[in-house]
């Protein structure tokens, strides 16, 4: 008589690796969209921390040519590069004119406000000393950066 070979996986058992895959599934999808979320919103800080980091080095140089600070009216004119909009889907960075915005790739919209205050222009502040600060400044609102002047 002839020996039967089972090849292959029993019902049962291919239920149980189902369920299985199932439940690793429920668990590893809500904490991946976390983590790309988080990811997106460190990006988004970094962001702005570089462009903070693009004004300051563009009112230098406009110092040292000029000898006095000034901002940029558009704050991407201080970037190597301007970041990156689609005009078709509207997502990406852009600025209006007054605000700087960015719409994520799962259309979540974030908003900061740029305003520019022109060198003689004592509305963004006083020195330690009290003293009007002579040079030009702006001030920037958002989520992350709270309410600042700088």
């Amino acid at each position: 008589m002839k020996k039967k070979l089972n090849k292959g996986f029993t019902l049962i058992e291919l239920i149980v690796v189902m369920v299985l895959l199932g439940i690793l599934a429920a668990v590893a999808v809500p904490r991946m969209t976390n983590t790309l979320k988080d990811a997106e919103q460190k990006s988004e800080q970094k962001f702005i921390a570089d462009l903070k980091s693009a004004l300051d080095i563009y009112a230098s140089d406009h110092l040292v040519k000029n000898s006095v600070m000034a901002y940029p009216n558009d704050p991407f004119e201080a970037l190597a590069h301007t970041p990156a909009y689609d005009m078709n889907t509207g997502k990406g960075w852009n600025f209006d004119g007054m605000n700087i915005t960015h719409i994520r790739n799962d259309g979540e919209y974030f908003q900061w406000s740029y305003n520019v205050g022109h060198p003689m222009n004592c509305d963004c502040g006083d020195d330690a000393d009290g003293n009007c600060i002579d040079s030009g400044c702006y001030e920037l609102y958002g989520p992350g950066i709270g309410d600042h002047s700088y």
